[in-house]
């Protein structure tokens, strides 16, 4: 009945595209940055990884004002890639944090081996850290990609139009004036859950030991 009453497909859709768009890019900014905190030695390091920590304390209702005056200067406000922007950059601090500890607990050795053997340091990255490295980056993404779906306060201020409503912010629909359809509410959250079940229990071999590798201390 739900599918009916609102168009819960559309909403879905805007859902996996947020939260898939924003893992995407919250990756590939995140890996080279803890990369380069892992295995590099540069000036102002320590600061920068204080200035990664800090940055994750602040919630975004805290700085939900200023999030909405950059949108509307940018034309991003009721734009689904504002929010896989917004999304992908409050994740960021948590994506280098987690994937440093990774990155860390694997032996430089084997860089330096195929270094020896012709390997640049990017080749070495991709063809032996990441391969390596793989349950950590699992962990890291299947987070990104739950913080991402989740979301709800930033989307209820920068959307408006249906079109581009999350399923987060689309369910308020049977949230009405007057009363609150409990039995359509709690019908559109399970289908709001169903995906994040799906994913967990695709990845969750993989989910202790990432976790392990990205608590090592460095």
């Amino acid at each position: 009945d739900i599918w009916s009453r609102a168009p819960m497909a559309k909403y879905m859709l805007n859902s996996v595209l947020i939260a898939g768009g924003s893992t995407i890019i919250a990756m590939l900014c995140g890996i080279p940055a803890a990369y380069a905190l892992a295995r590099m030695k540069f000036k102002g390091q320590t600061a920068f990884l204080g200035f990664v920590i800090v940055s994750q304390m602040f919630a975004p209702v805290v700085l939900l004002i200023g999030i909405y005056q950059v949108m509307q200067r940018l034309g991003l406000t009721d734009n689904i890639l504002g929010l896989i922007f917004i999304n992908a950059a409050f994740n960021q601090a948590f994506t280098i944090w987690l994937l440093r500890g990774t990155f860390m607990g694997i032996s430089a050795e084997m860089e330096q081996a195929a270094t020896i053997d012709g390997c640049t340091r990017v080749q070495s990255m991709m063809k032996v850290l990441l391969p390596v490295a793989a349950p950590g980056i699992v962990t890291t993404l299947i987070f990104i990609f739950i913080n991402a779906w989740n979301e709800y306060t930033v989307a209820l201020c920068l959307i408006s139009t249906d079109d581009y409503k999350p399923l987060t912010v689309g369910i308020n629909t049977f949230n009405g004036y007057n009363m609150i359809e409990w039995q359509y509410l709690f019908a559109a959250s399970i289908f709001a859950i169903i995906p994040v079940v799906i994913l967990f229990m695709c990845i969750e071999k993989n989910l202790v030991s990432g976790l392990a590798s990205g608590g090592v201390k460095g």
